[in-house]
């Protein structure tokens, strides 16, 4: 039917805009820290308002503007697989923050190894509802755990 194919188109449309929102996000984060080391602040002051601003310019609080922020910056530098299947847009943002919550309490390393067995085969996750990642999530623990 003609509305399936407008509804996909709409849906990869969000996702693409919500990919490229992190990615942003990060850019964003990169080029104030880097500006302002530049300008020889103080190491306390690198970071300070950053989330603020992404909150605010989300238009949302600065603590989900946090949030938000180190969504990005794990995906962006330590989650590579996930990051290319919410490009590709075989993965959507809510099952990949289910992966970045769990992996939370990881090394960034550690974290790597995660995404790497979990995604770096988009056939390991395709095809999985919603239901399936909550039971998947156990699997996931077992391999944080592992690690």
């Amino acid at each position: 039917m003609w509305w399936h194919r407008i509804l996909r188109s709409c849906g990869r449309l969000r996702r693409g805009c919500g990919v490229s929102r992190r990615v942003v996000t990060d850019d964003v984060a990169t080029v104030v820290r880097e500006d302002r080391q530049a300008r020889r602040l103080p190491r306390a002051e690198w970071d300070g308002g950053i989330a603020s601003q992404i909150g605010l310019a989300r238009r949302e609080s600065p603590n989900r503007g946090g949030r938000h922020l180190g969504f990005a910056r794990a995906v962006v530098h330590e989650m590579p697989h996930t990051l290319a299947l919410l490009r590709s847009g075989r993965l959507n943002e809510w099952r990949a923050t289910l992966l970045v919550r769990e992996t939370a309490c990881l090394s960034a390393h550690d974290r790597g190894i995660v995404d790497r067995r979990l995604c770096s085969d988009p056939d390991i996750l395709d095809g999985v509802g919603d239901p399936g990642w909550s039971r998947r999530r156990r699997p996931w623990r077992r391999i944080r755990w592992r690690i």
